[in-house]
């Protein structure tokens, strides 16, 4: 999964992004700079990612996290959109120079089936591994860990479709 930014993001953002594809099995973060979604797009592509993960801000802060599923001719928005509620918490924030070597991650919780498919996480091939991510996902909290490396995401889940529909 390629991990960025929206435009010109904030200090918090960008560590977010960066534990992000951190804990993401092939996580991989990269500056979105001025580029477009579809140049990012294609882009993900170009690295063979068959999924895009952006975070946008408000105010400085991170928002809300979305995520385009990439095929060989398009791309779709997925839903739904994660909504982040307060800061994130990230313990033992070094991860710019560290590189995920992850290929797995165990995904627990209320909503594990829901998580597993909009990031697009198979079951893992070997379960409690060391380099097994292990996520737990609620209705109103992410937990990523792993080699005493915690990330913690405060979330609502918001559905996409009903919210367009509620606007027209």
């Amino acid at each position: 999964m390629l991990v960025t930014t929206s435009r010109k993001p904030g200090v918090l953002t960008k560590r977010l992004c960066r534990a992000l594809a951190f804990f993401l099995p092939f996580g991989k973060y990269e500056n979105r700079g001025k580029a477009g979604v579809g140049d990012f797009v294609e882009k993900a592509r170009e690295l063979g990612k068959t999924r895009l993960l952006m975070v946008y801000e408000s105010h400085g802060n991170p928002e809300k996290i979305v995520l385009i599923e990439i095929s060989r001719d398009s791309w779709e928005w997925c839903t739904p959109t994660l909504m982040i509620k307060g800061a994130p918490k990230i313990l033992d924030s070094n991860f710019k120079q560290l590189k995920s070597n992850f290929t797995d991650a165990t995904v627990t919780g209320a909503c594990a089936s829901e998580l597993k498919k909009l990031f697009g996480l198979p079951e893992p091939e070997v379960d409690g591994d060391d380099d097994c991510v292990k996520i737990s996902a609620s209705q109103k909290e992410l937990i990523f860990s792993s080699w005493q490396k915690k990330l913690s995401l405060k979330i609502e889940w918001v559905d996409n479709k009903e919210k367009e529909e509620k606007e027209v």
